[in-house]
This record gives structure tokens, sequence and C-alpha cells, in this order.
């Protein structure tokens, strides 16, 4: 469990149901980025341990017992996402500035390239990642100005700006805040709802046309938490393709999303490989799964 304070991280441990102990060492930064920052959490450098990048580009290593130690910091302030970009199954990180989208690929031992920069022009108050078109790269979703920003990866960190042929309902003007996803009607394409100061909230059904598979893999843990909230999911496709991701609800400013994970996977008939790292430490792998399908997977 994690708590933001305005200049303060601090971390409160799971013991047992409804019983937690504050860790001894917060970590303090500085505010928030337009006072709605946020920190993202993934395994940042390989050890099985749930890592942090917070808003103003500080990273934290976790040492596995509550404290963390500081890693190389990125020097960029936004709201910050994170994703695997560039399809090498390590976890990325997207920081959102006043004007530019900056990618971090990782290395996968807690430090990050020289970053992909994209001008989008426009600060956001909210970013999350997802494939949307169903092609095993990930893409983003930006709330902030008037209408929606839509940007589809090209699987090296960088995108293309895709808002003006994504439909007439994302550039509805209305101030919107928060954003979050999931496959809304089970048919294997993501959707996205949107929160707006003062006005009902959007429900974008995705309509994308074409024949791409994918899967959506529903965690149940028994050693770990029933909802498998922090289990990482690497996934390899019959073309080779590696992607990574991790189940959580934590996406997007003030929102919760869909604690399904799902997967684009292009033109993979089958998948070859799924392995799954659940937050009790054990390792369970599932080999040859067919595509376009909800997978539930029970831990053993």
């Amino acid at each position: 469990m994690l708590i933001r304070q305005v200049s303060a991280v601090s971390f409160f441990l799971f013991l047992s149901a409804n019983a937690y102990a504050q860790s001894p060492s917060p970590f303090f930064v500085p505010p928030s980025y337009g006072g709605a920052g946020r920190t993202v959490s993934a395994d940042f450098n390989g050890d099985g341990k749930s890592d942090l990048v917070a808003d103003d580009g500080t990273v934290l290593l976790s040492n596995g017992d509550g404290t963390f130690t500081t890693g190389t910091p990125l020097n960029v302030r936004g709201v910050v996402a994170t994703g695997d970009f560039n399809g090498d199954g390590k976890p990325d990180v997207l920081i959102a500035s006043a004007t530019n989208l900056y990618v971090f690929l990782g290395n996968g031992d807690g430090t990050f390239r020289t970053p992909v920069i994209t001008n989008i022009g426009t600060g956001l108050a909210s970013v999350v990642v997802a494939d949307l078109n169903g092609d095993g790269k990930a893409d983003v979703v930006g709330t902030g100005g008037a209408s929606l920003l839509v940007l589809l990866g090209k699987g090296d960190g960088t995108f293309q700006d895709a808002t003006a042929k994504a439909g007439t309902a994302l550039r509805l003007a209305a101030a919107h805040r928060g954003i979050a996803f999931g496959d809304l009607n089970n048919d294997g394409r993501i959707g996205v709802v949107v929160s707006a100061i003062g006005s009902p909230a959007e429900i974008l059904y995705n309509t994308s046309i074409g024949a791409r598979h994918w899967i959506l893999i529903q965690a149940e843990g028994r050693g770990s938490n029933r909802d498998g909230i922090g289990t990482k999911i690497r996934l390899t496709g019959q073309s080779g393709l590696v992607q990574f991701n991790q189940v959580t609800t934590a996406v997007g400013y003030a929102s919760s999303s869909d604690k399904r994970v799902h997967f684009g996977l292009g033109s993979d008939t089958t998948i070859r490989e799924i392995e799954l790292r659940w937050p009790s430490g054990r390792i369970q792998s599932l080999h040859n799964v067919r595509c376009d399908q909800l997978l539930k997977v029970m831990e053993e």
C-alpha cells in the first residue's frame, strides 16, 4: 500500500487483513507536478521486487523490506506512467512534461537510456498506456485539454499521433482529468472511460476494425493477494514478440482500471509462453496458449 502526501511518500507494509505497519524510511520528494502527480510501480531492475518512479523523476529501487535505494534520477518532471514501449520485456517509463513526452527505455537493471522525446505541444493531466489497436505495441491516451490525445506506439519509444483519426467522440470539449481503461465489453479491444470537471463521464468503446488477436489474463492469487495485484507477466508470442505487463488498477489520475491484463498479439494465433511472477515469489509458466480468450490463471 502507498500513501502519497504533499511533500513526502510514506510506505505502509501489509501484515494481515486490516493490519498495516508504517515503513521507518519515508522518502521526501518535491510537491507533485501540477498538483496532480503520482508514482508508478514496476520491477525496473529485474530482482522480483516492486520499484517506484515518482513524477519528479526520482527512481526508488526496492530493498524488499519496505526501504528503498535511490537510483539515477531521470531529471524530468511531469505526469508519469510505465509500460513496455520497445517490446523487450522490460518495463520503461513515460513522463509527460508541459510540451513533450519523454520515454525512458529500461535496461532491466534499474537504469534507463537517454530519453526518446516526442513533442505533443501541450501538458497532460493524466496518461494511460494500453494496446489500442492490438498490434502488440504500447499506445498512449492522455487527458488535459479540451480533447483527448491518442498516440499509437511504433515499438521503439516513438509514436504516431492518431487523434484526428480516432473519432469525433474524442474531441468533445470538456475539462478532462481522470482516465481509466479496460475491455469494456469483452471483445478483446480496449475501451476508455474519462472523467471531466462539471460534466458526465465519457465512455468510449473501441471500434477498431481488423482481425488482430489478443488475450485477456485474469490472475487469482492463493499465496499472494486474491486479485493478484503486483503479479508481473511476461508473454512471448508465436512470432517471438515479447511483451511485459503487470496486474494493477492504479493507472490514470484519480482513477482505477480493469485489473485484467490485456495483450494485443497482432497476427499471432498462439502464445509460445506466458510467465507469471506472483508477489509471493512463485513463478508459473504456461505454454502453447490459444489467443482470443479470457484466460483465468490461479496461482499454483
